[in-house]
């Protein structure tokens, strides 16, 4: 007795399973990885620039602009007022936001980019008042070439990395016209980032804003949490409502496969070995499907990502251990579902009574 021998004589009924499970998962990762992507371009561009520092931003009414509580900081390394502006990003899905960072001085530029780590294409000493640096995906994403203007600003150099930002020079007068002065770029001590920022966390919340690496990953996910509770209940509900469909299809097509049980089970075949076998057919097809399934979906993300993605200056996450989770609910509940009320019939029916019938 061997499992697959019906399906290899009824091969249209396999491939109806198959082909169902194999859909169904390809459709899941495919949309899932897609949403995912939207978020990973979000948090490149908006939460990892702060794992090498903070920006706080001042409101209140001090004199000095809060500097003496900037310069007051145990864990602070350096510090640099700044402008604080962002540009729009386009993605697959909607738009999203990188900053741009502007100054007035030109050495503190240079150390600014030193401090990210950031080896731009050109000499920062040969920048001039209204020139900007930014990445090559931001430079891809916004369709732009070096010598192009961005709003107001002269885009005159790139640089590849992982802090997606803009850096610009600006005149003085501009430069206080954004507000500069009031914004403040902080670089902590030699891994000193999370005490730096829970002592800006302590600040007066009426007087100052701050972005540090938890309050932008906080805000992200807070901003991506409803999202990702649709798309769970959506990928759960699709889920169970093709996985109920196809075990009703699955326990018609071995409800007419009873008197060939019962020939095995007259052969000496107690019905733990014909449950075995069902047990297997159904695992296999249901595993084989999915693994086509999901195969065939990192085929179309790689294509997707290679001739959409790098043309906007994105990369797509294409494996997912979460996204895989997901596309596995789909052959767990079809296998469950299918298995529980065929081996239930199977375990309630008088095998010997079918041959006595025949």
């Amino acid at each position: 007795m061997g499992a697959f021998i019906y399906f290899r004589k009824n091969k249209k009924k396999a491939v109806l399973i198959s082909l169902v499970i194999a859909l169904a998962a390809f459709c899941i990762y495919f949309i899932t990885t897609l949403v995912g992507s939207v978020y990973a371009t979000a948090f490149d561009a908006g939460v990892v620039p702060f794992s090498k520092f903070s920006v706080a931003v001042y409101k209140g009414k001090a004199e000095d602009g809060g500097i003496s509580q900037i310069e007051n900081l145990a864990d602070i390394d350096k510090y640099y007022q700044v402008g604080v502006s962002s540009m729009q990003i386009s993605t697959v899905m909607g738009t999203t936001s990188s900053y741009v960072i502007l100054t007035d001085q030109t050495g503190e530029l240079k150390e600014i980019l030193d401090r990210c780590g950031i080896t731009s294409d050109v000499e920062v000493n040969d920048l001039r008042e209204n020139d900007l640096i930014l990445h090559q995906d931001l430079l891809t994403n916004k369709k732009k070439k070096i010598g192009d203007k961005l709003e107001e600003l002269r885009i005159t150099g790139v640089y590849k990395g992982d802090v997606k930002e803009a850096f610009g020079l600006v005149s003085e007068e501009d430069f206080f016209t954004i507000g500069g002065p009031q914004s403040y770029l902080i670089f902590p001590k030699e891994g000193r980032m999370t005490d730096l920022n829970q002592e800006l966390s302590d600040f007066d919340q009426g007087e100052w804003t701050i972005q540090s690496y938890d309050s932008a990953l906080s805000n992200l996910d807070k901003d991506f949490s409803t999202i990702n509770l649709i798309l769970t209940i959506v990928v759960i509900m699709v889920s169970i409502c093709i996985a109920i469909a196809l075990a009703a299809l699955v326990y018609t097509m071995y409800s007419h496969r009873y008197e060939e049980f019962a020939i095995l089970n007259a052969m000496g075949y107690r019905k733990g070995q014909i449950s075995k076998m069902i047990f297997v057919e159904i695992i296999m097809i249901s595993t084989i499907a999915t693994a086509t399934g999901y195969a065939l979906s990192l085929i179309a993300l790689t294509l997707v990502n290679h001739f959409v993605y790098s043309g906007m200056g994105q990369t797509m996450q294409i494996f997912s251990i979460r996204n895989s989770l997901y596309t596995l609910i789909l052959p767990l509940l079809v296998t469950v579902c299918a298995l529980v009320s065929i081996l239930q019939k199977l375990n309630g029916t008088d095998l010997i009574s079918i041959i006595e019938r025949r």
